[in-house]
């Protein structure tokens, strides 16, 4: 079993990269709704209003332009749920590890021998 000071700190890492995982997810909502509006609103939008003036070349653009922001914001979007997933899981293995250093030792510890007492 850890001493004392070890498994506070352990808590108090598990405490920040909790916070860490959690402030994450919260970035992670804030941007989505952001990257959805960037997508779904302009192109569609100058169509509509330029509609009668657009020559059949402008339409191939903003289509093409459409694309590239969709491919553009799902790169972003899977760059943040990578940023997010890391937070989660470290946050995770450090719950995991105060939460093993917490209980002692266990019985196949005791067992083979190499409880720390």
């Amino acid at each position: 079993m850890g001493s004392v000071g070890d498994v506070d700190a352990l808590r108090r890492a598990a405490d920040v990269l909790g916070r860490q995982a959690a402030a994450a997810e919260r970035a992670y909502e804030r941007r989505s709704w952001l990257k959805l509006a960037v997508v779904l609103f302009p192109v569609p939008i100058l169509v509509a209003l330029f509609r009668l003036r657009l020559d059949a070349w402008g339409y191939y653009i903003l289509g093409a332009s459409y694309v590239a922001l969709a491919c553009l914001m799902l790169v972003l979007d899977r760059r943040d749920v990578a940023i997010r997933e890391r937070a989660r899981q470290a946050a995770d293995r450090a719950r995991d590890a105060y939460a093993e250093a917490s209980a002692g030792p266990t019985k196949n510890h005791a067992d083979l021998g190499t409880d720390r007492r």
